[in-house]
């Protein structure tokens, strides 16, 4: 998880997260955590610099796993190799050029002994024989002789190996023609390259400075600019968590908001957010609106469309407007929100498809029927207090007690949410002295874990 830190002693604020276990030990990943200052202690421009270290890091993070994950190409292409021999010479060229204790890889130094009875060293007599050593070139001896050529072979095939896999391609076989021209084209190079090896050898003076060529970049595939819904989810819910802390509330709407962006994504598939069209959009809030409310155990193991269907065949309730609007807006604040700290320019397609209008509509014009549908029927309320709980002293073994007793009750007298009553303590129920009446105090409390929707919720 990241999360902004602030430093004890400087008063500096930091971006703070630790390094997955799948990338440890990756180029450029740090050992155990990203740790790295936003050079200021005013929180604010904290957190504002926060959201751009957090991209950049998301960035090494992705580049590291695709790293891991690298699926190599395969070269197709004759200009592609001699691009490649090409560049393999220049570079060994410009590093013989710089360090000369190179010459010795490319020439083969033998001794013989040579008769001579005109010249020699001054301590040999003539028509003695003495040794000299014999310079030759590798590339020089295989020419035309095939028992040479395993030689240079043995020499060149790890070569286009690792100039390969440096460009991510893949060896191909030997009985490949591209193997064959890839060992053909490299065995030229090999040979130009010990032979500009002799010349620096040898001493010569006219030789242009090599210069260390440009790597070589491959054509590859434009950076995406976007990012899927379900890792627009994820960079939402880490910056959820680092700025509001982890606790019962957040991981509740980040469980509200996963239900609602994974359902979309059932709908849809886990699209770049760049590719969900309005169309979509209004497609998927139609199907919202045919969903059950309280899918059973059976409707929970069908797909969307099959709940639909279930639903409609069964009777039973299905999703009001508010919720559909609310599971929208749910997934427009995490695309949102990726457009922004992205930076991808695109219209937010949720707004855009006019749909939060037309669910209002629905909303105002069921307004009634909604206040309707939260009452309790005659039949119900006497299905409830002619229970055995209240008939036999009925108790479940489930551990509640009397709160199956008392609540009901409660919810009936009082006409308060259910969340309000069930997370009451004894000590919530006062009497006021000075007129003398019992009340029932429902606030906040962190200490209990008691919350109230709102502050008007506050009594």
């Amino acid at each position: 998880m990241e999360y902004l830190w602030k430093r004890p002693d400087s008063g500096k604020f930091y971006y703070r997260r630790a390094v997955p276990d799948d990338i440890k030990g990756c180029d450029g990943i740090p050992r155990t955590e990203f740790k790295i200052s936003l050079k200021t202690s005013d929180l604010s421009l904290a957190k504002a610099r926060f959201h751009k270290v957090a991209a950049e890091v998301e960035g090494k993070i992705e580049n590291a796993r695709a790293s891991l994950t690298l699926v190599l190409e395969k070269i197709s292409k004759l200009s592609e190799i001699k691009a490649l021999a090409d560049h393999w010479e220049e570079l060994e060229k410009f590093r013989i050029y710089n360090d000369t204790s190179r010459v010795s890889e490319y020439l083969t130094f033998t001794t013989v002994n040579i008769h001579s009875p005109d010249s020699g060293p001054s301590n040999y007599n003539a028509g003695e024989e003495y040794p000299v050593i014999k310079l030759d070139l590798v590339s020089e001896a295989v020419d035309s002789q095939d028992e040479y050529n395993a030689e240079l072979r043995y020499l060149v095939i790890p070569i286009i190996s690792e100039t390969l896999a440096a460009q991510h391609y893949e060896m191909p076989s030997e009985e490949d023609l591209l193997f064959k021209q890839l060992l053909t084209t490299f065995e030229k190079a090999y040979r130009r390259v010990a032979s500009y090896a002799l010349q620096i050898y040898e001493g010569c003076s006219d030789l242009d400075e090599v210069k260390n060529p440009a790597p070589i970049h491959k054509h590859k595939k434009a950076a995406s600019s976007s990012i899927s819904l379900s890792e627009a989810f994820k960079l939402w819910e880490r910056e959820l968590y680092a700025f509001k802390g982890k606790n019962s509330s957040t991981i509740k709407t980040a469980d509200e908001f996963k239900t609602a962006v994974y359902r979309f994504i059932e709908f849809g598939g886990d699209v770049q957010i760049t590719d969900i069209t309005t169309l979509q959009v209004t497609e998927y809030s139609h199907l919202l609106l045919r969903l059950p409310a309280r899918p059973n155990k059976i409707a929970r193991g069908l797909s969307l469309t099959q709940q639909a269907t279930y639903a409609e065949k069964n009777g039973l309730a299905t999703l009001s407007h508010k919720t559909a609007l609310k599971n929208l807006k749910a997934i427009a604040t995490v695309i949102n929100m990726a457009k922004e700290r992205m930076g991808i320019k695109i219209e937010e397609p949720i707004k855009a498809s006019g749909i939060y209008k037309a669910l209002n509509k629905g909303i105002v014009k069921n307004e009634h029927t909604l206040e309707d549908e939260k009452e309790y029927s005659r039949l119900e309320l006497r299905a409830i207090f002619q229970s055995p709980v209240y008939t036999e002293g009925w108790r479940p073994k489930t551990g509640y007690g009397e709160a199956f007793y008392w609540l009901p009750l409660i919810f009936a007298y009082t006409g308060a949410r259910l969340e309000e009553i069930a997370q009451l303590m004894v000590s919530d129920i006062k009497r006021e002295t000075e007129h003398d009446f019992w009340y029932i105090s429902i606030k906040r409390s962190s200490e209990h874990g008691q919350r109230v929707k709102n502050n008007n919720s506050i009594r």
